[in-house]
């Protein structure tokens, strides 16, 4: 079973960073049909950014400060420099409801909501990638598992469009906000990988264009997913340079040197042996 909860922005970036695993509520009636083993889907307030986590406990007490006793204030979304205090969560919930219902700390682990697919045949992603123009120069990024260029993007999860995660992963990726000026193409992709198996993947490619101001330079970005520290390498690529600086995909390469204005390019790419 799936629940839905909204949280604010910062215990979301926390549980996102794993470092919050107690999610702390009222255990009333709502939260009473929570059982270990289900999933919360939690929304960002803020950024409506959505991510789930699966239910590894129920921690069941008469009160907040019962609660606080038994759990260390990191997992319950303290910094290692706050003094908690049970009292915080009045500003959430009142008295008189905490003593007819009790609370739940709710112990969660965050997973995948990737749309992929791993079995031993091989793999399938459903994803997103931006094509970013300035001054007839294309923004790729170093790759990291061979000796070229990629696109910038990443996953689309389960209950996004692919419009939603291409935003997203802009933003995750390079720090700045960006609109979309059009769907460039789609691309399916099929090829080979190590032991057989072979990978497919459709990938939605959208022209980019930045809302605030995106460094004309080479430049490096840092980016926390998920709690893993991923460091972005970018370049600015000469558009009639693409085919020489093994920047992948080839074909979408191709595409884009002969016809960057065109859009809704559907391209088919099969390099299976």
């Amino acid at each position: 079973m799936i629940h839905k909860m909204k949280l604010q922005e910062d215990p979301f970036i926390k549980i996102k960073e794993k470092t919050k695993t107690i999610e702390m509520r009222l255990y009333d009636e709502k939260r009473r049909k929570i059982n270990i083993g289900d999933l919360i889907e939690f929304t960002n307030v803020v950024t409506k950014e959505k991510m789930v986590s699966e239910v590894k406990n129920m921690y069941i007490y008469s009160s907040f400060e019962e609660l606080y006793k038994n759990h260390d204030k990191i997992s319950i979304g303290y910094d290692k420099e706050d003094t908690p205090d049970p009292k915080d969560m009045s500003i959430y919930y009142k008295e008189k409801d905490i003593k007819k219902n009790g609370v739940v700390g709710i112990e969660i682990a965050l997973i995948s909501n990737d749309i992929s697919v791993k079995n031993e045949y091989g793999n399938f992603k459903l994803r997103v990638a931006a094509i970013i123009e300035n001054e007839n120069k294309i923004l790729l990024c170093k790759a990291k598992k061979f000796s070229g260029y990629v696109f910038p993007g990443g996953h689309i999860k389960l209950g996004e469009t692919s419009k939603e995660a291409m935003l997203r992963e802009a933003k995750e990726e390079l720090q700045i906000n960006f609109k979309i000026e059009r769907l460039f193409c789609i691309h399916e992709n099929l090829y080979e990988i190590k032991e057989d198996k072979i990978a497919s993947e459709i990938v939605y490619y959208y022209m980019l264009k930045p809302l605030e101001n995106l460094d004309s330079n080479n430049f490096i970005v840092t980016e926390n997913d998920k709690g893993i520290i991923k460091k972005h390498e970018y370049e600015w690529i000469d558009k009639n340079s693409l085919l020489n600086v093994n920047a992948n995909p080839k074909d979408l390469c191709k595409l884009i040197t002969n016809s960057l204005e065109s859009s809704n390019n559907i391209l088919f790419t099969d390099e299976r042996i």
